[in-house]
């Protein structure tokens, strides 16, 4: 299991479903394309082109990564959103601005 956050954390924490893909609220400018780059604990970087939805959310396909790269046992996981002009751009949560967003993997269970 991977390592709990912090309040010391600089990002927004948050955290995803395993073998789904990873959707979070970002209060973007909706119908947008952004690009995301995610970084796993390793350092190894991944950017994918994302079009928000018309609530501003963006939705990363995780198909589209390595397989396993996204998993309950592979640590903390920080996103960050660039405009397609590669700038940076903060998620805004609430009202408050966040420059990443840093994410954790769960593995769900199904009683029945």
């Amino acid at each position: 299991m991977s390592s709990a956050l912090s309040f010391c954390d600089s990002c927004l924490q948050a955290e995803a479903a395993w073998c789904e893909n990873i959707a979070f609220a970002t209060g973007l400018t909706a119908n947008t394309h952004y690009i995301v780059e995610i970084t796993n604990h390793f350092g190894q970087v991944y950017t994918q082109t994302v079009l928000t939805s018309s609530n501003g959310n963006i939705t990363v396909d995780i198909s589209k990564f390595p397989d396993q790269f996204f998993n309950p046992y592979g640590g903390i996981y920080t996103l960050i959103v660039k405009t397609m002009a590669n700038v940076e751009v903060d998620i805004i949560n609430g009202y408050e601005p966040w420059p990443c967003i840093s994410f954790d993997i769960y593995e769900k269970n199904d009683a029945n």
